[in-house]
């Protein structure tokens, strides 16, 4: 009872990595701080299939114990950083996520979880885990920290608008009807890349990150490129989630030198 969602676990423990190398090993904060996030993200599984059971009139009785159980270990780990370590400014910040995450349960069950707002709300959420590991490491959230967590918000986000813009169902291939969600999903990712541009800029104006980090961004910009000077260009879901794994695993070794350099 793990979530399946390859995609997500990356946007969950990358900004993770990469809030622990700019801010430096935390010792057993980083440690309790990474238990809690894979054991309450894993509670989502057996939630899920708890309410889903519950809707059809019984209950998961696996569910519900894999759920509690998630759930207790992790509050606990999460629960000893403001205690023991005085990190309290990860209550806001787990609040923050735990909101968002719980609308997706929301979402879900109206059929709204796989439209691009919820989606970019569940990215920000699992995003978090950058600033999280910062002050983990370092005791304190500042303007890096900050960011550092809107740099990997914004990498991750672009592949809501990517996938749609390389990907279609083999039935739909070369058809007026895949051509036309494909046009769309290339201005939204024009639009989507041109204000992550502008953000990032006015990051490294204001000075919160280095401009050397303008250069993580640079995978996605190349993706997008490519789809768009290829018309035709499709590939297999499967391929373009490697592909995505791979992209943002070059994006925070990218950040990280720039952020470690600056």
């Amino acid at each position: 009872m793990l979530p399946r969602e390859h995609g997500a676990w990356a946007m969950l423990l990358m900004p993770y990595l990469a809030g622990t190398l700019v801010g430096g090993w935390g010792g057993w904060r980083s440690i309790l701080l990474l238990v809690s996030v894979l054991l309450l993200f894993s509670a989502s599984r057996p939630l899920d299939g708890l309410l889903r059971h519950q809707s059809r009139g019984n209950v998961n009785v696996a569910a519900a114990r894999r759920l509690v159980a998630y759930l207790a270990l992790g509050g606990l780990a999460a629960a000893s950083l403001p205690l023991l370590f005085g990190l309290r400014e990860l209550l806001p910040l787990g609040a923050f996520s735990g909101l968002l995450l719980s609308l997706q349960l929301v979402l879900r069950r109206r059929r709204l979880d796989r439209t691009w707002p919820a989606r970019l709300m569940a990215i920000s959420a699992l995003s978090a885990t950058a600033p999280a590991a910062y002050l983990a490491a370092t005791g304190a959230v500042d303007g890096r920290a900050i960011a550092l967590w809107i740099l990997c918000f914004l990498y991750s986000g672009a592949s809501v608008f990517y996938v749609r813009l390389v990907y279609q169902p083999a039935g739909r291939l070369g058809t007026l009807d895949a051509r036309r969600p494909r046009a769309e999903a290339g201005r939204r990712m024009a639009g989507y890349l041109s204000a992550a541009l502008l953000v990032s800029v006015g990051l490294a104006a204001a000075g919160w990150m280095p401009p050397a980090a303008l250069v993580s961004l640079l995978p996605t910009i190349a993706k997008a490129v490519r789809a768009w000077w290829h018309p035709t260009f499709q590939t297999s879901l499967r391929r373009v989630g490697m592909e995505e794994l791979r992209h943002l695993a070059l994006f925070t070794v990218l950040a990280v030198v720039a952020f470690r350099a600056g």
